[in-house]
C-alpha cells in the first residue's frame, strides 16, 4: 500500500490525528495511513494541541459514565477510581 511505510517515520503515541478524526475500528487502513502521513507532513504545535483537545473532549462522555457507574461498583473500586481522577 502506497505510503504505509512512510507513517513509520515517527513513533506512535497514545492518540493521533487519525483517531480523533474518527478513523479507528472498522475504517479503511488507506484512510488511516493518509491521515497519519497528513499529520507527519503538517506537524505543528497548533495541530498537536488540537489533537490533545479533541482527545480530552472525546473522553468526556466516558468519564461522565464512569462517574455514574463507579459508585455502584463498590467502595474500594470507587476510591481507587476517585484517586485516579484527582
Amino acid at each position: 500500500m502506497r505510503g504505509y511505510e512512510d507513517r513509520h517515520r515517527v513513533k506512535p503515541g497514545i492518540t493521533g490525528w487519525a483517531q480523533v478524526s474518527g478513523l479507528r475500528g472498522q475504517t479503511s487502513i488507506a484512510d488511516r495511513v493518509a491521515a497519519d502521513n497528513e499529520y507527519i507532513d503538517g506537524w505543528s504545535l497548533g495541530l498537536e494541541l488540537r489533537i490533545l483537545a479533541l482527545t480530552v473532549v472525546g473522553y468526556l462522555p466516558l468519564l461522565g459514565g464512569l462517574l455514574i457507574i463507579a459508585p455502584l461498583l463498590g467502595h474500594a473500586t470507587w476510591h481507587a477510581y476517585k484517586d485516579m481522577i484527582h
